[in-house]
């Protein structure tokens, strides 16, 4: 009997003490801290529970036509593998190729798979480099990257 008097003591001897801490509303900077916490505590949550709410998408924005008649853009010629297309791009590089011919990299240089190459025969082609052009061939894989092998001839400068 006399340990449970005790126990029953030191409970209200917490319990008086608990009730004697001042509690005061928090200051604007604190509740602030609190609201920004609950609401990164409830993004976490939502978020394991799978209720994902997506970043809205922008609206695309239409990519103009090439300008050369009945082209494609450069970064659409993987998809043309064996056609004869005309490919519409920025020359953004030029490199010997062996031999008479030279390589024109159109869209992304070498050895990014997604632009395209284009043999022609040597000559005045480096004034070609920052020009956009359209290039009529049959579009063939080499090297991983699609390519054109033609005559210059079938170069159009569009600017």
């Amino acid at each position: 009997m006399f340990r449970a008097w005790r126990v029953l003591a030191i409970v209200a001897l917490i319990t008086t003490a608990a009730c004697a801490v001042n509690i005061s509303e928090p200051s604007a900077p604190e509740a602030q801290a609190t609201a920004v916490r609950r609401t990164a505590q409830a993004d976490v949550q939502r978020i394991i529970a799978g209720n994902l709410s997506g970043t809205p998408t922008p609206e695309s924005t239409s990519t103009p036509a090439p300008t050369c008649h009945g082209a494609i853009w450069w970064n659409e010629a993987q998809a043309h593998l064996g056609e004869r297309r005309t490919v519409q791009g920025p020359i953004v590089h030029n490199r010997p190729g062996g031999g008479t011919a030279t390589i024109l990299e159109i869209g992304q240089p070498f050895p990014d798979p997604n632009g395209i190459l284009v043999v022609v025969p040597s000559g005045s082609v480096d004034a070609l480099v920052g020009r956009t052009v359209c290039v009529t061939g049959r579009i063939a894989a080499r090297s991983g990257m699609p390519t054109i092998e033609e005559e210059a001839a079938n170069i159009v400068v569009v600017n």
